[in-house]
């Protein structure tokens, strides 16, 4: 499914192979073949596998790749910023724009992706968070 949404080379897929599913986004260049529905221009695009059962089995079962972006930080109420860890988090600041809400009761680890650039060949990091950048060779 992946190689149908974003090309994938004879370079890159070893390191996908490497760390996906898992704490990564890696950014590809989109395949032509990439349903126009989306209706975005860019050349690129964010893939993320996620080690995550439910989300696994939902692409698997509806045989589609979900569409989702990364959820902001939130203000708590002293003023601090916050990933949300709760789905009621992400509805109370979200649900008006969101489709569904997969809450499973449990606190979520409140950390982001590591995101990796593989568009050149080499990958590079954009973003660091969860995901160990050594399996991309890089410290």
């Amino acid at each position: 499914m992946a190689a149908h949404l974003a090309r994938i080379d004879n370079v890159c897929y070893p390191w996908l192979k490497k760390a996906l599913p898992g704490p990564f986004t890696v950014i590809l260049e989109r395949s032509v073949s990439l349903p126009k529905i989306i209706n975005d221009k860019r050349r690129e695009l964010g893939l993320r596998i996620p080690n995550c059962p439910l989300a696994l089995d939902i692409v698997k079962t509806y045989g589609k790749p979900l569409a989702a972006s990364t959820v902001p930080e939130i203000t708590t109420p002293d003023g601090g910023q916050v990933l949300p860890g709760f789905g009621w988090e992400v509805s109370g600041a979200f649900g008006h724009a969101l489709d569904m809400i997969v809450d499973l009761g449990e606190e979520s680890p409140r950390t982001e992706t590591t995101i990796v650039d593989l568009t050149a060949g080499t990958p590079e990091i954009v973003r660091r968070g969860a995901g160990d950048p050594g399996l991309f060779g890089i410290t």
